[in-house]
Formats: structure tokens, C-alpha cells, sequence
């Protein structure tokens, strides 16, 4: 009797068993169950914390001062710029530019020497020893721009995030005359800048302002521009570059875009007209035979301003923006190439922006397209002739440079922190 009751007992058990009743085993399948979840999520953790190690580590071992640079590389230009690592310091790489989320005052530190060179391979630029030798030095450069950038209006970047509805409608816009690096601005800020939760596909990044980069800041409110145009002209923050206007002068007798005056190949830049333009049918008015230029916007005979030389363009443009009553901020072209990281961070940040990666990118290729740009300089080209003083008066005359001394406003050279014109 026993035997079959243990029998029927043994079946009960495995019936329970069979049907999933049974307390213990549930109980080692929802131990099981759990041991396999830790160890799936420990496995997982692993493999991520490998893969990160592994990509920081491809980072640091693939560093390349190509890398940011668009177009395409060569053989030729891997072994050029792999000779040109091995040449300097035993090819000590320099590391990440980490941007930080609030910028530091400017140190510049004590490496002098190298400090142009450095910026230049930072953005990809091979430098062999014929440009070497065409760089101009740390005190060349600080002779004509100091040793500090120079931002106006930094102080009302608040002013300007306040003043938007919500953050992520801020849109950031260069602004400034014909030659002053305006789309070199552009191409750098879309690459390194971008407004949080923007809705617009460049991130708040604008070609230009909506009224025009290059027409009056009076135009502002008042005017759409046809490239770019139709954006809230109160939510975008000009970013306005300016170049030494002796320097600038040169550019425009290179390419004077809407700009007209008469001028020869001779002499230009031609503030006051010589002996040469006066044999050439050309002649100035008033007491300082200045000539006299007009500049015709967006092909509109309305929109045309008129000025009593090269130097009193730069003067009327740039002092409305000067005197401007709204957030602005005013770059000089040189700054953004011997300090591009600080410019871009300052002026993203300045409007609401933040940095998108770690390792900042440069275009260092002309900014500039079609046959109208074909001469525009690329970054290590525009470094040799801005950084050294014996290009800032090129093909002006002793009466040409008295002129821009006595009429080029000193409250703007002064305030832009532009060298004196003796």
C-alpha cells in the first residue's frame, strides 16, 4: 500500500512538474532568468567601455593635420606633411583643440616663434621650408593688430539672447564690406557652430544677414536680401568683419565688385589722382583731387551711395555699424586667421551657439568660387600677406597715404585697434 501511495505521489509531482505548479522550480527559472539578465547587462557594459577605449585611441593614433582640410589628399602630400611632422620637435603632435563651454582670457603664453606656423598646421596647411621662410614672425604681426584679439561688442551678447522669444530661434550672420573675409566667416562658423534645437538645416547658421552683408546697416528693418533673405532680421546677430583699410583698399583694386571709380592699373589703390591719372583722362575733385567712388547694391539705381574716395567707403560703412544701436559684434579679418578658434567660439557663443566638436575645423581654402574669386587667397597665402607691414602699403603713393591719415576716421582705427597711417 505504501509503494502505491508513493507511486500516485511521485505521479501528482510530476504532473505539477510537467505543468509548471511547482514552487521550487518556479523559482529556479526565475533565478536563471535573473542571473541571465546581470550577466547580459555586464557583457554589454564591457563591450561598450572596449569600443570607447578603442575610439579614443583610433582618435589619438589617426591624428593627421590633413584631416579637417576639404578636398582631396594625394600620396604626395601625405609624405610632404608626414616629412613635415618629422622636421619639427620629432613630429611632437599637438593635441585636440578642446573648446571650452565658457572661454578664459586670452594667454598666448611664451612660444612665439612657432605660434603662426602652428596655427597653420593645426588647420591642415603643409608648411615646408619655402613658406617657412615666407611667415611673417610673431612681432611682425603684433606691430600691426597688437597681441590680443579685438571683438567689438561682446558686452551685449546678453542683450541680444534676451531679446529672443525662445533660444533655439537665434540665427547668426556675417556681415561686412566686399573683401573682408566674409564668406571665409560663413564657411567657419557652419562648420564649428550650431544654435541647440535649431529648425532650420544649418543649425541658425546664415549666409549672410537678411538685409545683406554687404549693404548699409541702415538697410537693416528696411530691406530683404534676395541670397539668404525673409529670416527675422531681430533675431539674427551680425557678425561684422572688417579689414585694415589700407589693406583693404588693395583688394578692392583687385576685385571692386558693385563698387565703381576711376582707376588704372598703374595706381590703384588712387585715393588722390597724380600725374599718371591726370595724363589718363583721370581727374579728382575739391581741393585733394580725391576720386570719387559710388557703390551700386543689388544692382538698384535707388540703392546707390556715393563717396568722396576709397577711404570714406570704409568710413561711412563701417561707422553706421560702429554707432550701431543694436547687438552686433565687429570681427577683424585678421583676428579670424591668427585666432580662428577664439573668434568662431566667441561669436557662436555671443549668439546662443555651442561648438559642435571637439576638434575644431578650418577651411583653409579660398572661401571664395567663380571667375570673379579666382585670385582670393587661401588661409597660408592670406597669412603671409596680412602679417607682415610691408604689404599694408602697396601701391599707394606719399599724397595717397597723407590722404587716408587725415580723413580715415581715428575714432574707428582707434576703436577696430588698426595702426596709425603716418
Amino acid at each position: 500500500m505504501s509503494g502505491r501511495r508513493g507511486n500516485r505521489q511521485g505521479a501528482a509531482r510530476a504532473q505539477k512538474v510537467a505543468a509548471g505548479h511547482d514552487p521550487v522550480l518556479r523559482w529556479l527559472i526565475v533565478l536563471c532568468a535573473i542571473l541571465g539578465v546581470i550577466d547580459v547587462y555586464f557583457h554589454l557594459n564591457m563591450q561598450v567601455g572596449l569600443d570607447q577605449q578603442q575610439q579614443r585611441h583610433q582618435q589619438q593614433s589617426d591624428w593627421h593635420p590633413r584631416r579637417h582640410v576639404r578636398g582631396s589628399g594625394s600620396s604626395d602630400n601625405s609624405r610632404a606633411v608626414a616629412k613635415d611632422l618629422s622636421a619639427s620637435s620629432r613630429a611632437v603632435r599637438p593635441p585636440a583643440n578642446r573648446v571650452p563651454s565658457v572661454l578664459p582670457p586670452i594667454d598666448m603664453g611664451n612660444d612665439e616663434s612657432n605660434r603662426i606656423r602652428m596655427t597653420l598646421r593645426r588647420a591642415g596647411v603643409i608648411v615646408d621650408d619655402k613658406l617657412q621662410s615666407k611667415l611673417p614672425t610673431w612681432a611682425e604681426m603684433t606691430s600691426l593688430y597688437g597681441s590680443q584679439p579685438n571683438i567689438l561688442g561682446l558686452e551685449r551678447c546678453e542683450e541680444f539672447r534676451h531679446s529672443l522669444a525662445k533660444p533655439s530661434d537665434a540665427l547668426i550672420g556675417p556681415a561686412g564690406l566686399f573683401n573682408t573675409g566674409t564668406n571665409f566667416l560663413e564657411q567657419m562658423l557652419y562648420l564649428n557652430c550650431q544654435i541647440p534645437d535649431s529648425t532650420i538645416p544649418t543649425n541658425g547658421m546664415r549666409r549672410n544677414v537678411p538685409w545683406g552683408k554687404h549693404t548699409p546697416a541702415s538697410w537693416r528693418l528696411h530691406f530683404e536680401a534676395e541670397v539668404d533673405g525673409g529670416a527675422p532680421h531681430t533675431d539674427t546677430l551680425p557678425i561684422v568683419m572688417v579689414k585694415d583699410p589700407m589693406t583693404w583698399m588693395q583688394s578692392m583694386c583687385r576685385h571692386p565688385y558693385a563698387a565703381t571709380w576711376s582707376h588704372t592699373r598703374k595706381h590703384c589703390p588712387n585715393l588722390v589722382a597724380n600725374d599718371s591719372d591726370e595724363d589718363a583722362g583721370i581727374h579728382g575733385r575739391g581741393p585733394d583731387k580725391a576720386i570719387e567712388v559710388s557703390i551700386r547694391y543689388n544692382g538698384n539705381k535707388d540703392g546707390t551711395t556715393h563717396h568722396d574716395s576709397l577711404a570714406d567707403v570704409w568710413n561711412d560703412w563701417y561707422g553706421a555699424y560702429y554707432e550701431a544701436e543694436y547687438p552686433r559684434l565687429i570681427v577683424r579679418y585678421e583676428d579670424l586667421l591668427f585666432y580662428p578658434e577664439y573668434i568662431i567660439t566667441s561669436a557662436c557663443q555671443c549668439g546662443g551657439g555651442k561648438i559642435k566638436f571637439e576638434n575644431f575645423q578650418f577651411q583653409t581654402n579660398p572661401a571664395k568660387g567663380g571667375a570673379a574669386h579666382e585670385r582670393s587667397s587661401g588661409m597660408a597665402e592670406a597669412t603671409v600677406k596680412y602679417g607682415k607691414a610691408e604689404n599694408r602699403f602697396v601701391g599707394f603713393d606719399e599724397k595717397d597715404k597723407s590722404y587716408a591719415a587725415n580723413h580715415l576716421r581715428r575714432d574707428l582705427l582707434e576703436a577696430f585697434k588698426y595702426s596709425p597711417i603716418y
